[in-house]
């Protein structure tokens, strides 16, 4: 019965090409988050999603400096915005994976800003994703919601399962599903910081199914030298689907480097992940007296 399948995916984007694919709206496709948007509607508790901008926006507002204010406290209300701005991954990251690690009694390090993170949540009366899933999960140890959910899947498909948090699989073991298949690669696992645990996740499953591993050992994106080459780093051996060659280029981009490809190239673009790297690039471009151009 294909109103009996769930399919969880890690991004929206792989959600709806999935959607695409299956071309059948009795089966629920979806991300872990979207399904428990629906269930705290069903439990009637949802509340206002914020982001990290929104709590950005509040700091500024809040936090300014009145008029009159020493410039030292004027100083480092506008460090701190900039600051904010300039990694707010690294923030935001740090935020949801104290919250996630310390509800599954984790000990970790009190991250940054987090007090303020706090009072904005509160004085607003909004959540993030991870007390989403902390929300549901705690909801579903009552009866009655235990009782309106659980047993409503035969099959539950988890893609890409290494970035899966402990807390994310506890919601969907209280599912009570018939049969759970989990796709991904120990691999890829980049969300530890989040929670994320392969081995925590196929021990929870193990404690409560009989299961069985299959590994694909045929590697159907890349091409030959490619996946040649990463065997190198894998205790899994893959074969490349694909008879081209393709090319791996060995080597590491530093800044010596750098300098050579863009004086060998009319046309390159750099990518930087925050404003600071980008002006000690910039800076060290100009004292060398090579023509750059920025934009944000």
């Amino acid at each position: 019965d294909p109103s009996r399948i769930i399919f969880f995916s890690f991004t929206v984007a792989a959600v709806e090409e999935l959607k695409s694919r299956v071309q059948n709206d009795a089966i629920k496709i979806t991300t872990i988050h979207s399904y428990c948007t629906h269930l705290l509607g069903r439990m009637k508790k949802m509340r206002k999603i914020s982001n990290f901008f929104t709590f950005i926006d509040w700091f500024k507002e809040y936090h300014k400096p009145k008029s009159g204010a020493a410039k030292s406290d004027v100083d480092k209300f506008y460090f701190d915005v900039e600051k904010l701005y300039d990694a707010h991954e690294y923030y935001s990251s740090e935020i949801s994976a104290f919250k996630l690690q310390t509800a599954d009694n984790i000990k970790c390090k009190m991250p940054d800003y987090l007090k303020e993170y706090q009072d904005f949540q509160n004085k607003t009366k909004s959540i993030d994703f991870s007390d989403m899933l902390l929300l549901v999960r705690d909801a579903l140890k009552e009866e009655k919601w235990l009782k309106m959910f659980r047993n409503q899947y035969d099959y539950i498909f988890l893609d890409e399962y290494q970035d899966t948090s402990t807390i994310q699989m506890q919601i969907l073991l209280t599912l009570n599903a018939k049969y759970y298949y989990l796709m991904g690669d120990k691999s890829q696992s980049i969300y530890g910081y989040s929670g994320a645990n392969c081995d925590a996740i196929e021990a929870m499953l193990k404690k409560r199914r009989d299961t069985e591993i299959m590994n694909l050992s045929v590697n159907f994106r890349s091409k030959k030298s490619i996946v040649e080459n990463s065997n190198k780093y894998s205790n899994l051996k893959a074969v490349a689907f694909s008879e081209e060659e393709g090319t791996v280029h060995g080597r590491i981009i530093l800044f010596e480097n750098l300098i050579k490809v863009i004086q060998s190239n009319p046309y390159v673009a750099v990518l930087a992940r925050t404003n600071s790297v980008i002006r000690e690039i910039e800076r060290r471009l100009l004292g060398m007296k090579i023509p750059m151009r920025y934009e944000n």
